[in-house]
């Protein structure tokens, strides 16, 4: 498992839109990055559900939620074709960052809040759907406060 204060890891990934993306990208930002395991499972999908319920509040503190799934980029974009989504889908096939991440926990649902700096500020424990979107929201809010002059229109992809 990543340690609380590392720099995020630098692993390159593909969005939905089939875009490379690194978590170095949203440095200035604050990042709550869900791992959803390796595939599309009834409680991914109850937490992207709810990630759609509350992006604002994650986007009023200035905190960009992206959600990891071990699936391909074509299966993102299948799904968000059918799905509305105010967030980043990123594809981990070989669940690369899950485990560099998440170690031993890589197919479970769980959180990681990356600092605006880019350096992991908290690990959020896997879950319940429910509890563990209130809980990252509630850490987003506790521990990583917004920067003074950063905006939405930072977000990579976006």
């Amino acid at each position: 498992m990543i340690p609380i204060g590392s720099k995020a890891p630098t692993v390159e990934l593909r969005t939905d839109e089939s875009t490379l993306l690194c978590l170095d990208d949203f440095r200035g930002r604050t990042l709550a990055l869900f791992l959803l395991g390796p595939r599309f499972s009834g409680l991914g999908e109850r937490t992207l559900a709810l990630l759609c319920e509350t992006a604002e509040k994650f986007l009023a503190l200035e905190c960009s939620p992206v959600v990891l799934i071990g699936e391909s980029a074509e299966a993102l974009a299948e799904y968000r074709s059918v799905n509305d989504m105010p967030f980043l889908l990123l594809s981990d096939e070989d669940l690369k960052l899950h485990r560099i991440i998440g170690g031993e926990r890589e197919q479970r649902i769980g959180a990681c809040l990356i600092d605006s700096s880019g350096a992991v500020a908290e690990l959020v424990p896997v879950l319940p759907p429910s509890e563990l979107v209130r809980l990252t929201l509630d850490r987003v809010a506790r521990s990583c406060p917004p920067q003074s002059g950063s905006s939405r229109d930072s977000i990579p992809g976006a």
